[in-house]
């Protein structure tokens, strides 16, 4: 191990790096923000800089030129062809401007040809096991070719002229042999910072983030948590459909956010009237929305400024691809903030639960094995099917596309190691830090402050939550108080008063009726509403001789009955020349004023 030892605030003013990145090396950078990666963009030598997510190469080459760096700097994404990459090259060359292209993991393959001029650097080094499931298309065949596993093969090739780096590297076990043989050099900085967060245990995370501190600001425009006045979020949760469900359940206005996520279709057909944060409009990335958030796409590199924003960590271990691993992406998400003149500058607020895993380590690590020796088994019978001249009936599954990489020289398929190296690193790294009880205050060297949840009762049942609905929901100051984390029997409490004015006791039944509900249209209630008048009577023929108009109308296969007023309105049954009749007290729906 190399150890340099920087005095400076910054990697260009470092007389040890000397405004390079040594090659041939696996370089720690211990923390982020120290101007690693921008040393090498705006230095003089020609660079290609590979990147985990299309959000850091844009948001990285969108600040160039500047005044530090007045040469473009050259991103490299989807949809802009080799003959681009040409003319960039070769104006560099003709100008004799240093060449300085950004380029995703997906995309690193289609510069080798500029290998030998450049030095290479693999930033952001920490997301390769995690982006080990990327593949990327063949044109000259259905195959796809295994992202990583190029990116791999392409650095060993030229390891003399590359520099993977992170301020959180995975360590060596877990990557390919031929990079135990790199220099290993860590960076030790005398000037830094320790970041002080705030912590919230809390069994419903999600929960917690809107109830106790997306709430209070909507209401009151700011929280105190702990003498500390927060006007604006930056969000970190890695998982899209949950920041909806939060946007949707918190109801807030889409003005006042912005979203950090990973720019595909499905992403777009999800997020609905809600705004992307744009790294093309400098206004925005300076001065932020009151809510920003950013799934994993974000963690890694982006720089955020804004002088009044709190990075808000929220991890939820019940779902895998929610966890934020608190030796990485936790350390790089709330680094992404890098106005100094901001007041929360070193601190950030961490919503997390503790839980413990069902399976224990060696189960989880022999199913991996398992599967591992299936993929072996099957890689052979799909030799012995080319060598019959039987391989286009050769079936694979999900497993066999996933954890396996096609050889396009040899016809031929290898497991895919990296793959399964990053499924040991999070058994055995990420997941221990967990099962060991998830020690945040060790991590921080007990720098840190709680706010504490209130104690809830022990003994409650679903019967008890119903009770306590009927009996003070017509308070208009309703809310549950110490049953708020019982969210699931909330919702359906919730769910059934809304559908149908009505609670069970029974929560099978209440689960049935939510699941059977069909929602009626805004335009069908009003028709009923304008047909059928309060305090007004009606017979049981003309009750439903105009509701079966109603349901005609918007083409609802079904025979009016009666009884189908109640849906619809508070009634009472009584009588009129000796005919039953309903009498109309009240409807029982409200539409908004606009």
């Amino acid at each position: 191990m190399i150890i340099y030892n920087i005095s400076t605030e910054f990697a260009s003013q470092s007389p040890e790096l000397k405004g390079e990145l040594p090659l041939c090396s696996y370089i720690d950078k211990t923390i982020c923000g120290c101007g690693l990666t921008t040393m090498a963009i705006e230095n003089n030598k020609n660079t290609i800089i590979a990147m985990p997510t299309i959000n850091l190469v844009n948001n990285k080459s969108s600040q160039y030129p500047n005044n530090r760096f007045k040469y473009k700097v050259f991103g490299l994404i989807g949809g802009i062809s080799k003959s681009d990459i040409e003319v960039y090259v070769n104006t560099c060359l003709k100008l004799k401007h240093p060449i300085k292209i950004l380029t995703t993991y997906d995309s690193f393959y289609k510069l080798e040809k500029y290998f030998n001029l450049c030095d290479i650097i693999i930033d952001e080094s920490n997301r390769l096991l995690s982006s080990a499931h990327l593949k990327i298309s063949n044109k000259t065949s259905s195959k796809a070719v295994d992202v990583i596993s190029e990116l791999f093969k392409l650095t060993e090739k030229y390891k003399d002229r590359v520099s993977f780096i992170s301020a959180t590297p995975i360590p060596l076990t877990y990557m390919p042999k031929w990079m135990e043989k790199l220099n290993q050099i860590k960076l030790n900085w005398s000037n830094t910072i320790k970041v002080k967060p705030i912590l919230f245990e809390r069994t419903y995370p999600y929960k917690a983030l809107i109830d106790e501190l997306i709430l209070p600001i909507e209401k009151k425009g700011y929280i105190n948590i702990n003498g500390v006045i927060v006007k604006k979020l930056i969000i970190f949760l890695n998982s899209v459909t949950d920041i909806m469900n939060v946007l949707r359940n918190a109801e807030l206005n889409s003005n006042d956010v912005r979203l950090l996520i990973a720019d595909n279709d499905v992403n777009s057909n999800k997020i609905k009237n809600y705004k992307r944060l744009s790294f093309k409009d400098n206004q925005e990335t300076k001065s932020l929305s009151k809510y920003t958030f950013a799934t994993s796409c974000a963690f890694d590199g982006i720089d955020l400024y804004d002088d009044e924003s709190i990075n808000v960590v929220v991890s939820n271990v019940n779902k895998h691809f929610t966890m934020i691993d608190i030796a990485t992406d936790l350390k790089q998400a709330v680094s992404r903030q890098r106005m100094k003149t901001n007041i929360h500058y070193n601190k950030y607020i961490y919503i997390y639960n503790k839980i413990i895993f069902e399976k224990d380590e060696q189960i989880l690590i022999d199913k991996i094995n398992k599967l591992k020796d299936n993929l072996g088994q099957s890689i052979q019978l799909y030799e012995i099917a080319k060598n019959e001249n039987l391989k286009d009936g050769f079936m694979v599954d999900n497993d066999f596309i996933a954890y396996t990489n096609y050889l396009y020289d040899r016809d031929t398929y290898v497991i895919n190691e990296n793959l399964f190296n990053a499924d040991k690193y999070a058994i055995l790294e990420i997941r221990r830090q967990y099962l060991n009880g998830f020690d945040i205050k060790k991590n921080f060297d007990n720098f840190y402050d709680t706010v504490e949840e209130a104690i809830i009762p022990k003994d409650i049942t679903y019967i008890t939550l119903v009770e306590y609905f009927k009996k003070n929901k017509k308070n208009k100051n309703f809310n549950w108080g110490v049953y708020s984390t019982k969210i699931e029997w909330i919702d359906i409490i919730e769910k059934c008063n809304l559908y149908y004015n009505k609670v069970w006791t029974d929560i099978s039944q209440a689960q049935k009726m939510i699941d059977n509900y069909k929602p009626i249209s805004t335009n069908l209630l009003k028709d009923i509403q304008n047909i059928f008048k309060v305090n007004s009577y009606y017979n049981n023929t003309n009750t439903k001789k105009l509701l079966q108009e109603v349901y005609d109308k918007y083409n609802i296969k079904k025979v009016a009955k009666a009884t189908d007023i109640k849906k619809y309105f508070n009634v009472t049954l009584t009588k009129q020349n000796n005919n039953n009749v309903f009498k109309i007290i009240k409807f029982l729906y409200q539409f908004n004023s606009k």
